[in-house]
């Protein structure tokens, strides 16, 4: 393994490590003691704190390593080794930024304040607001880390993978039911309100440090070793491609540009394999306003095959024999 490629590895690792410190710090000094249910797990252990006095710390550990194992068996081993490195940090994250909140009274937000029309209650708000900042740094952190936080990203992945669903819809279904539970659980709407701002402000944050303002890319890459990279996004990243006869204006030499649209999870995938195969490779990525078409409407195959693939692929095979 040559030097470049274990220094990037490297900085993918501290960037995952980084970002779920930043995810755990966020939860446990803002969403959960200031009882926000913003969605994800936060809200869940606040919820089930709410409801039977379980401890929130231990409840995202469990969550997160029972939805792990869930991701390992319908997402694959890869999944599993990139969400391995946040499964292990963000828990422990909580579990220490937690105590140092009960024992550092400078973590608490004052409840009030006073201001000439009277006293106007603040640390909701703000726990809201701060809370989304660093949940939503964090989790930008981690994608661009090549990680995933895993978590209730996990299901929503699932859905995507099986039913077709896209990940944005399924993620803001789960977290609309979480903050529906919320309500039901804590029985206060302005704590629902609070919790629908927070989740609004991570989805921001998120968007600004790594998606921009769109969720795909459209890449232009010219390289003699077209033919590799060409097979490599048919085959492995099941994207399709558009080769265009190029020739360069300065020094005439003819060649290939592949032109790719994919989705903002593929984004570092496809750049590793590109630096991989030809380092020299010219490469032009751009945000798309708007992709439509097979592919964007569905779900793009970056998982592993599993045993519940090659299952549903035999009850699928088994049916067309007996329709026959």
């Amino acid at each position: 393994m040559n030097k470049p490629k274990v220094l990037k590895q490297l900085k993918d690792v501290f960037l995952v490590i980084i970002g779920s410190i930043v995810l755990s710090f966020g939860a446990a000094v803002f969403f959960i003691p200031n009882e926000i249910v913003s969605g994800g797990m936060p809200g869940i252990a606040v919820i089930l704190k709410t409801l039977f006095g379980w401890n929130e710390e231990l409840v995202v550990t469990i969550l997160t390593w029972a939805l792990y194992f869930v991701g390992f068996i319908f997402l694959g081993k890869k999944f599993a080794l990139q969400t391995l490195c946040s499964a292990i940090v963000y828990p422990l994250g909580i579990f220490v930024f937690g105590y140092v909140y009960e024992q550092v009274p400078f973590f608490h937000l004052q409840s009030s304040v006073v201001l000439e029309s009277g006293i106007v209650n603040t640390n909701d708000l703000l726990a809201a607001i701060f809370g989304g900042v660093f949940t939503g740094f964090g989790v930008a952190l981690t994608f661009l880390g090549g990680g995933s936080t895993g978590g209730t990203d996990i299901p929503s992945l699932i859905l995507q993978k099986y039913a077709k669903i896209k990940v944005s819809v399924a993620s803001l279904a789960i977290d609309v039911l979480i903050i529906i539970f919320g309500l039901v659980a804590l029985k206060r709407l302005d704590l629902a309100l609070i919790g629908i701002i927070g989740a609004v402000i991570t989805a921001f944050v998120i968007d600004r440090v790594f998606l921009g303002e769109q969720h795909s890319y459209i890449a232009y890459i010219i390289s003699s070793q077209y033919e590799e990279i060409n097979n490599f996004i048919l085959e492995k990243m099941e994207r399709g491609t558009t080769l265009l006869d190029v020739q360069g204006g300065y020094s005439g030499h003819e060649n290939k540009m592949i032109i790719v649209c994919f989705d903002y999870r593929e984004y570092t995938y496809l750049q590793e394999k590109l630096n991989q195969i030809d380092p020299h490779a010219f490469i032009s990525i751009v945000k798309a306003h708007k992709i439509q078409g097979e592919g964007f409407t569905g779900y793009s195959e970056l998982f592993a095959k599993t045993k519940i693939d090659e299952w549903l692929s035999h009850v699928k095979k088994e049916e067309s024999h007996d329709g026959e």
